[in-house]
């Protein structure tokens, strides 16, 4: 079983249920740090891809790789936790719109507009935080 596959398994879904973002975090940290100590052959994916990109590939590397790796999920998984409203209230306590959502607004008013966005981590967040833009 894949991390993804694992830290979205039903069991931790219910787990997750009703947390904020914070106790989120933590349980898939724990979660996801387990998960690693026993799918040792992770580690030797993460060192053969830092050798292939030059990158130095110690120990502390290869653990900060797999803690990141976790840290996305916790992200990715974090919507699935509560309710609409508990994500909105963690959207806009965390994520400032304000800039964004005007240029947005202007750009928007004769022309429809798409959004790239590249995969850095927190994606799962930009469409409930365009949604919350109240753009029409």
């Amino acid at each position: 079983m894949s991390l993804s596959r694992y830290l979205q398994s039903p069991e931790i879904i219910s787990e997750i249920a009703g947390k904020d973002f914070q106790a989120v975090r933590e349980l898939i940290l724990d979660k996801g740090v387990a998960w690693n100590k026993e799918n040792r052959e992770e580690r030797v994916l993460i060192q053969e891809n830092l050798e292939a990109l030059g990158l130095e590939c110690s120990e502390e590397r290869i653990d900060e790789v797999q803690y990141n790796i976790i840290l996305h999920y916790a992200e990715k998984i974090f919507p699935l936790s509560g309710t609409p409203a508990q994500l909105s209230e963690f959207i806009n306590s965390k994520i400032d719109t304000t800039e964004a959502a005007a240029l947005l607004k202007e750009a928007s008013k004769e022309h429809g507009i798409l959004v790239a966005t590249p995969h850095f981590g927190g994606v799962e967040f930009v469409v409930p935080t365009i949604a919350s833009m109240g753009l029409n």
